[in-house]
């Protein structure tokens, strides 16, 4: 029955993301520890492939139980995905614009995924001869579309990401400050605010007296001048 369906996956569903949001983070900073500066964004290409690999079976599946058995992987490695990306925003931004970065990130996978990709599904599945019948079709052909074009995009962000956790972990301005600031975005220095500040800053320029430097050099007579003294037999002197 469809009640018994949406139970049966809402179980596999539940399971599949509780695991994969603790497993796939675990797996990235243990890759980070051992000295692979691209980690974070290896892990996040693998449970991008598994993704596509698993989603397309689970969707074209001829029988529930087989269907089921891949929906459970497929969204292991999708809760790995979506908690991959968040934890890069918290290792390559700086404090001050983590807040900023994190919302923005969670308003673009809102916009296209749950409001975009709902109906670019319906869209694909009424072009199709059969129509409706052919949801899971549909849902096949986003993902074979969708996943491809994501592996290519964090393929070409591996060497940035890399340098700048890198640059963060030194305590030194990262790529994204710099680059908001030179767009006039932000204000302030570009130094990482977690870094210590230059022990040994820069002299501050004096203000110029409008005097001329010879008045200033002058030096004042009558504070140079010799004091009197009383003299015991002659007196004043």
């Amino acid at each position: 029955s469809p009640q018994a369906v949406g139970y049966a996956f809402g179980a596999v569903a539940m399971a599949g993301v509780v695991s994969g949001s603790f497993i796939m983070p675990l797996l990235a900073d243990r890759l980070l520890k051992s000295g692979r500066r691209d980690g974070l964004v290896l892990t996040a290409l693998a449970c991008i492939v598994l993704t596509v690999a698993l989603y397309i079976p689970a969707f074209t599946a001829p029988s529930f139980e087989r269907a089921l058995a891949f929906a459970l992987f497929a969204t292991f490695t999708l809760a790995g995905l979506s908690q991959l990306s968040s934890l890069a925003v918290q290792l390559i931004t700086p404090a001050r614009l983590r807040g900023l970065f994190t919302a923005v990130l969670l308003f673009i996978s809102n916009i296209l995924g749950l409001g975009l990709g709902p109906s670019v599904v319906a869209a694909i599945s009424d072009a199709l001869p059969d129509g409706p019948a052919t949801l899971g079709q549909a849902l096949a052909i986003l993902t074979a579309v969708v996943g491809p074009v994501t592996f290519l995009l964090l393929l070409q962000a591996r060497r940035p990401v890399a340098d700048a956790i890198v640059m963060t972990q030194a305590g030194r301005k990262t790529i994204t400050l710099a680059c908001f600031r030179q767009s006039g975005l932000i204000g302030g220095t570009a130094q990482h605010p977690d870094a210590r500040h230059d022990r040994h800053p820069r002299p501050t320029r004096r203000r110029q007296s409008a005097l001329p430097r010879h008045v200033l050099r002058r030096p004042d007579r009558r504070r140079h001048a010799p004091r009197a003294r009383l003299h015991p037999r002659r007196g004043l002197r």
